[in-house]
């Protein structure tokens, strides 16, 4: 079911800057804006989006409203290792779903979350991953999303 008045479509090259604005806004909101002022970013964001899409990595899902995007996803093609019988592999990396704080609880996120594990399950990946915040986890978990035995080393940022 789509909500009132919202559009779900597969992200292109013309997003850009939107998407750039509510990537900050995503930042700020979980206290990981660094520094850099919005216009750098969105210079820089631009650029890396329109690349991704070019070189096939990156997908992304927008939710629209009256030709405004309130909502996305990303989604990053991960090449893995050939196995015999298996040369071609791949898995998707589910990054950034965000929704305006105004129209959360009203299933934009799940149109937005649906259309992207439609998608990958359309191009054929192994699987989908991400790495849940707490309380988000009830919501992957509604989505058919199961924890696993990953392990990670974080680096610092």
């Amino acid at each position: 079911m789509v909500a009132q008045g919202m559009t779900v479509r597969l992200a292109t090259a013309e997003d850009a800057e939107a998407l750039a604005h509510l990537r900050f806004r995503f930042a700020e909101e979980s206290n990981r804006r660094g520094p850099q002022s919005l216009e750098d970013f969105v210079v820089h964001f631009s650029r890396y989006f329109r690349n991704a899409l070019d070189t096939g990595r990156w997908r992304a899902v927008v939710a629209e409203r009256d030709s405004t995007i309130v909502g996305h996803a990303y989604l990053e093609i991960v090449d893995k290792l050939p196995v015999p019988g298996r040369p071609y592999r791949r898995l998707g990396y589910v990054t950034n779903v965000y929704v305006e704080p105004d129209l959360r609880n009203e299933g934009v996120g799940a149109q937005i979350l649906e259309r992207m594990i439609g998608m990958g399950r359309e191009m054929g990946l192994e699987s989908v991953v991400l790495w849940p915040t707490p309380r988000s986890v009830p919501f992957y978990r509604r989505h058919g999303f199961e924890p696993t035995d990953a392990l990670e080393l974080e680096f610092g940022s």
